[in-house]
């Protein structure tokens, strides 16, 4: 039995967190000149926590998948 004020998350269908994604990927690439996209399989999340300390002041770390990631990039190169 939860509180009356506890509020659940708002549920978004798969399109719609692509939409989401697609969205927060674009305003990254406007904001900042520079970006590495690194493949990051098998990081353990010591390590991982470690590399967002060091880039944590003045960078942004977004994951995603290969597709989506392509797609957003290759969308926003045609309308930029």
């Amino acid at each position: 039995a939860c509180p009356k004020s506890a509020k659940m998350a708002p549920v978004y269908t798969t399109r719609e967190k692509k939409e989401i994604y697609h969205d927060k990927l674009c305003k990254l690439l406007e904001t900042y000149d520079r970006a590495f996209i690194v493949h990051a399989d098998n990081v353990g999340s010591n390590q991982f926590q470690q590399i967002r300390m060091g880039l944590r002041p003045a960078s942004t770390i977004l994951m995603g998948k290969n597709t989506m990631m392509k797609r957003s990039i290759r969308l926003y190169c045609e309308t930029s």
